[in-house]
């Protein structure tokens, strides 16, 4: 009947794709978590600042807590 009661996707495709849907949300539930990665050409120009931005992601305290917390310290 094009009837959706709920469905089970990607929160972050989820999000961009109800972006112009009033009346529809994302629920705060979690099923399985599911990581991302970038894949870029050699010689793409983003790829220095891309690299740089995570490193210092990396260099954070609440990552390495985080990382201490799942894999024990080094």
């Amino acid at each position: 009947r094009g009837e959706v009661a709920a469905c089970v996707y990607d929160a972050p495709i989820l999000r961009y794709r109800l972006r112009d849907h009033q009346g529809l949300s994302i629920l705060p539930y979690v099923f399985e978590r599911r990581d991302y990665a970038i894949a870029l050409p050699v010689d793409d120009t983003r790829r220095q600042s891309i690299n740089v931005a995570l490193l210092e992601h990396l260099r954070r305290a609440d990552w390495a807590q985080m990382r201490d917390r799942y894999f024990g310290r080094d």
